[in-house]
């Protein structure tokens, strides 16, 4: 049978690609025979109780190396994937600050033990790891940080639940908490009651926790209005017979109040008086008090806050 035009063109080629193939894979077990020396990263790992410590700064997770070996050795240890990591053994690691190259170099040459080991271009490995404690604190919220709107108070007690939290973290921080530790309340111009769930602060994040992670927070908040009122003086002590008189018998008494409070008020409910065994010679002044008033009310102030006395 006669062959087709071309057919014998990709015979050829099939055979120029065998025998590329078997140049190039007889050229690469050869290489592998032979002696190298090479830099690499190599990838190393600690072991250690994780569950009582806590690590402070990311442990370093390769160490660079200067090898020697037979090609198959080192492509076996260093180009292949899922290459098993250096173990580096703590025992102590709370006391361990640095691994120099004495302490890591037998760890090293005991891993790649088919290899030849020269030196280490990772001069000192840094470690920062320390105890894991637990601290119970109690909640609080600081009240005076609270973001209120204007003439706005808290009326009630702040009521924190859970009332105590476990803090989580490295020695060192853990020492440093107070017994209290205040959570905050994310709000500007609160000027309703509040009742909401909150995350507990961490000074430090990824490296402390708290348990409970989360608090419920809960208080009243009323307006407080200003007001103001004209009393009628009330005269104790003058000589019956007396010359004297008030130069101004009338005063503003400015107070205020609570607005879930607030209700109408009468000239009876108060009482502002002025004795005249308080006269203040020689300024001839007397200052006014207040006998009562209603006990809703808060801040009072009179005006004036003195009286002239004129004698006739």
């Amino acid at each position: 049978m006669k062959k087709r035009p071309g057919t014998k063109l990709v015979d050829n080629w099939k055979v120029v690609m065998l025998s590329l193939i078997g140049a190039t894979t007889f050229w690469f077990f050869n290489a592998l025979n032979k002696e190298y020396n090479a830099v690499v990263s190599y990838p190393i790992q600690f072991d250690m109780n994780k569950d009582s410590v806590v690590i402070m700064e990311s442990l370093p997770e390769v160490v660079d190396v200067d090898i020697s070996g037979g090609g198959w050795g080192l492509f076996r240890n260093t180009l292949w994937f899922g290459v098993e990591p250096i173990p580096v053994q703590l025992d102590n690691p709370t006391d361990i600050r640095f691994l120099t190259q004495s302490t890591l170099l037998p760890i090293i040459k005991d891993h790649l033990s088919d290899l030849t080991i020269n030196f280490l271009y990772s001069d000192t490995l840094y470690i920062e790891i320390e105890k894991k404690k637990v601290k119970r604190v109690r909640l609080a919220v600081d009240s005076t940080n609270l973001n209120l709107k204007v003439n706005h108070r808290i009326i009630s007690q702040i009521d924190i639940q859970p009332k105590e939290v476990d803090i989580i973290g490295p020695e060192s921080i853990i020492n440093s908490l107070q017994t209290q530790y205040f959570v905050m309340i994310d709000e500007n111009n609160i000027d309703e009651d509040i009742s909401e769930t909150i995350t507990i602060p961490l000074p430090f994040e990824g490296i402390m926790s708290a348990s409970p992670r989360t608090a419920d927070v809960s208080f009243k908040v009323d307006r407080f209005d200003s007001k103001k009122m004209d009393l009628v003086v009330e005269k104790l002590n003058f000589p019956t017979d007396s010359l004297f008189h008030l130069e101004d018998s009338v005063v503003s008494i400015d107070y205020i109040i609570r607005r879930g409070l607030d209700r109408s008020f009468a000239a009876s409910d108060f009482s502002v008086s002025v004795d005249f065994n308080m006269l203040e010679i020689p300024d001839s002044v007397i200052q006014p008090l207040i006998i009562y008033h209603p006990e809703e009310i808060e801040n009072l102030r009179l005006t004036p806050s003195k009286i002239k006395v004129i004698r006739d």
